[in-house]
């Protein structure tokens, strides 16, 4: 915020909005429609490890979550961010209607930062939320 008071973090999608705020850390937030389309772009934003342990249970949802995870890490590690398929990894894990499960910021080979991210499904969408309490 202006003031310095706060970090913020901002996302919206048709129909919902998601805002967090924390006083010492900076936050990533995300919210995402759950739509089918997501199986025609998933291999720009996934690495191979990744396609390969998504739960298959519910692919299309996974692949939301690790969209919207990494959408969450970019916002707090902005402009070097690089390419969501090579320089952010996610950690396998099983879906669930909410949990964690972690994301990898890589830079050159080197690992950068892993963070937990907090996510929960809905009926219609999903919400990822990521704290850097590494800074």
């Amino acid at each position: 915020l202006a003031d310095g008071s706060r970090y913020i973090s901002i996302s919206h999608t048709d129909g919902y909005v998601a805002v967090a705020l924390h006083r010492e850390h900076f936050v990533g937030v995300d919210v995402e429609l759950i739509r089918t389309k997501i199986q025609n772009l998933y291999r720009r934003f996934l690495g191979s490890d990744e396609i390969d342990n998504l739960d298959k249970n519910c692919e299309t949802v996974a692949m939301l979550l690790h969209w919207s995870a990494k959408e969450s890490l970019y916002k707090i590690v902005g402009n070097r961010g690089g390419s969501y398929a090579e320089n952010f990894a996610i950690s396998p894990f099983t879906v669930g209607a909410s949990g964690c499960f972690y994301i990898s910021y890589i830079d050159k080979g080197n690992l950068i930062k892993k963070l937990p991210v907090n996510y929960f499904v809905a009926s219609d969408y999903v919400f990822t939320l990521c704290v850097d309490d590494e800074q």
